[in-house]
């Protein structure tokens, strides 16, 4: 578990904060499916913030 402090154009205006603080997690997955499925979460990524370029899968070996 990861604690992130983000800041994008125009929050600190609409919000008052000087910041976004998000709660995110890394961690190693193994997974295995049909060949699309798997390119499609790869693209996708995984998680709940994947609008806001979170989510990212990096392959390993």
């Amino acid at each position: 578990k990861q604690v992130v402090k983000h800041t994008f154009k125009g929050f600190r205006e609409q919000t008052g904060k000087p910041f976004m603080v998000l709660t995110c997690f890394e961690g190693i997955f193994r997974l295995s499916g049909a060949p699309e499925d798997l390119q499609l979460l790869y693209e996708a990524g995984m998680g709940l913030r994947r609008g806001q370029g979170f989510g990212m899968l990096e392959l390993l070996g």
